[in-house]
Parts: C-alpha cells; structure tokens; sequence
C-alpha cells in the first residue's frame, strides 16, 4: 500500500514539471483516473497499521490536492473567467465572426435539415467535412 502511495505521489508531482519529454506530458491527461485510484488506495489503506500509516495517509492526501489543484479550474465550481458578450435582440458584434462546422457524413442525404441549420445560424465561415460529390451538388439542386 506504501509502495503505490508513493508511486502515485511520484508521478502526480512528475505531471507538474514543464517538459517536453512525451511520458512526463502523459501524466498530465488521467487526472481524474489518477483522483479515483488515490481514493481507492485511501480506502484500502485505512486498516494499515504501523509506523507507515501516517506516511501513507500523507502521501495520498498531497497527491489528492495536488491532482484537485490541477483539476478545479475546469469543474464548475470554479469561478467563470471570460464573461459572455451581451448584444441587443440578435445583433451580432461587427467585431467578431462565427464559424460552423459540420460533419455531414457523407452518406447521410439529408441535405434540408444541413440547409436550415446554416440559414439559422448565418455563418461567416461554413466548415463541412465529409463531402462527396452529392453533397457539393445538393446546395445547387434545389435552391431555398
């Protein structure tokens, strides 16, 4: 139980160093992975005994924070950073564009549904991905 408090300790304060080196990046993705196996261990380890209880139970609680500290800012009880733009009834700020991309899968054919999504929605710039000849044609085949 030890032995995994510590490895787990070890790679959580490895996934806060800046590197470049592609294992040290990886450590930073399962945080959450990492938050419920330190808490797994926590449980297990609640009826150690010894001189290496409290070591235990310190390793996993700094881990803990640690991993929490990197993990708060994307949860919801973090406070909003950027606040949305208020417009007046469906204006659009003249200083900003907006951008729609969709992926059409190629084999779906229904060409009206795409159509009044677009007319809705008024982009700046359309984005379509998975196109094929049917779907560069269709815009032309029957005109709104």
């Amino acid at each position: 139980m030890t032995l995994l408090a510590s490895v787990l300790l070890i790679a959580t304060l490895i996934s806060l160093v800046h590197s470049d080196i592609w294992w040290v990046q990886a450590l930073s993705f399962p945080r959450i992975g990492a938050l419920i196996l330190i808490g797994i261990v926590m449980i297990g380890a609640v009826p150690v005994r010894g001189v290496w209880r409290g070591a235990l139970f310190i390793m996993l609680i700094v881990s803990a924070a640690l991993q929490l500290w990197r993990v708060y800012p994307y949860t919801a009880l973090a406070p909003v950073e950027v606040a949305k733009a208020r417009f007046p009834s469906g204006a659009r700020d003249p200083t900003c564009f907006t951008v729609l991309g969709l992926n059409v899968y190629q084999h779906n054919r229904n060409y009206a549904a795409t159509r009044a999504l677009i007319e809705r929605e008024q982009p700046d710039i359309l984005l379509l991905m998975e196109t094929d000849q049917p779907w560069i044609d269709a815009p032309h085949a029957n005109p709104v």
